[in-house]
């Protein structure tokens, strides 16, 4: 039955590390090891860290983890039947606190924080904005601004740690996973980025931004009174309700 169950050939796996606090009364937290994979999609726990802090050492914390997915990696998986499953990593998954943590990387609010290029941060209404790079070219006779993204970051630089000047502080044990990209496997933040980021942003300045680019009062009410409605038909499969536009700072993203 075990053996009809799994009949493939390879597995790409998919991990996911994030740091939970799980009592509201006290600093204790847990980071567990999630795994999945591309094919079969059931979520697993592989390993957990229990702590009033997260873990000191990132190399530490995934040493075990390492060790065991290395091996698997290089040889596969032999199934009783002699059959051999091939094992990939393909991905790994945090929000950016995490990835900064198990990647052994500045935070994302340092200057050169992006995990993808090179561009370097500037310090803007007391947040850092990466803007994209600006140069001049002519043509017939006149400038023009042309706007392109600055150098991307590679796997090969990242496991040499040739980002150690600014943006990598130690080389992470992730590195000796093998066929497992650094910079390519490790994706950036949808829900963060996004949902929480641009989605929030947007939301705050079209009830609180500038004046032109305010929505009417009369308009954030009937969105909000549409949206309060829309609570009753939410189906339970749904695990956020819609919420009012007036409590956007509560907003959380699924």
């Amino acid at each position: 039955m075990v053996e009809e169950q799994y009949d493939v050939d390879a597995l790409d796996l998919l991990i996911n590390i994030v740091g939970l606090p799980i009592a509201k009364s006290s600093n204790s937290s847990i980071w567990p090891i999630l795994c999945s994979d591309t094919k079969f999609k059931k979520v697993f726990m592989i390993g957990a860290y229990y702590g009033h802090k997260k873990p000191i050492d990132s190399n530490m914390y995934l040493e075990q983890f390492v060790n065991e997915i290395v091996p698997l990696v290089q040889n596969g998986f032999k199934m009783p039947n002699n059959k051999l499953i091939t094992i990939k990593m393909h991905g790994l998954f945090c929000d950016a606190p995490a990835k900064s943590f198990v990647l052994c990387t500045k935070g994302h609010s340092g200057y050169y924080s992006c995990s993808k290029c090179i561009i370097k941060g500037s310090y803007i209404n007391n947040r850092i904005c990466f803007p994209l790079d600006t140069t001049e070219s002519e043509v017939n006779g006149h400038l023009h601004e042309i706007i392109g993204f600055s150098g991307l970051r590679t796997d090969l630089a990242f496991k040499n740690n040739d980002y150690a000047d600014n943006y990598q502080h130690s080389i992470s044990i992730l590195n000796n996973i093998p066929q497992f990209g650094l910079i390519s496997n490790v994706p950036l933040d949808y829900m963060h980025l996004v949902c929480l980021g641009v989605v929030k942003k947007m939301i705050n300045l079209w009830i609180s931004g500038p004046l032109p680019i305010q929505m009417l009062a009369r308009d954030i009410k009937i969105i909000s009174d549409k949206l309060t409605d829309y609570q009753k038909m939410t189906p339970n499969g749904f695990s956020r309700k819609p919420r009012s536009l007036y409590d956007y700072k509560h907003f959380k993203a699924t």
